[in-house]
């Protein structure tokens, strides 16, 4: 990509150079719940996992090279219960869902480095298997959830941008 203009250099430079401030990770996950039937399946699931019940005030990301970095979750943007199949097995379902939350890295007093953008944060894989299983804290029993797909959209500070060329 050749870069014309000094304003667009500088912009470009000004992109590399800012760290992570706030992002939205979205998570699609699969949870497993024993129910007689897909209804009562995803009955189930939004009582085991729903707004009021998380407790996530933060939440472990690791980078590519393993690095882990704690964030703290500022809100819970949505929860969605997409669809249950049956597992084969007796009256277990795989329930899945997507969770939205608004996170922030954490500013304290062992972490005063900030966070380049350039960065990919994820939710850590398993130590004993290659996939992702997520333990997410809720107000009863953790819930045991398998990440299914995860992407971190990165939220830029308002003061990144000038809007002085703006009509």
């Amino acid at each position: 990509m050749k870069i014309h203009s000094l304003k667009e250099q500088e912009t470009v430079k000004m992109m590399r150079n800012t760290y992570l401030d706030s992002a939205v990770l979205n998570v699609a996950f699969a949870l497993r719940v024993r129910a007689p039937g897909k209804t009562r399946a995803f009955e189930l699931a939004m009582c085991q996992l729903s707004e009021r019940n998380l407790c996530l005030d933060r939440i472990r990301l690791a980078d590519a090279q393993g690095k882990e970095i704690w964030f703290s979750v500022e809100r819970i943007e949505s929860i969605r219960w997409t669809a249950a199949e049956s597992t084969g097995f007796s009256h277990l379902f795989q329930v899945h869902g997507q969770i939205r939350l608004e996170i922030a890295p954490e500013r304290g007093i062992l972490n005063r480095m900030p966070i380049p953008l350039s960065g990919d944060y994820r939710l850590p894989r398993s130590k004993l298997s290659d996939m992702t299983v997520w333990v997410i804290p809720t107000a009863g029993e953790p819930a045991f959830a398998q990440v299914l797909g995860q992407t971190l959209e990165r939220r830029l500070p308002c003061s990144s941008f000038s809007l002085t060329s703006a009509v």
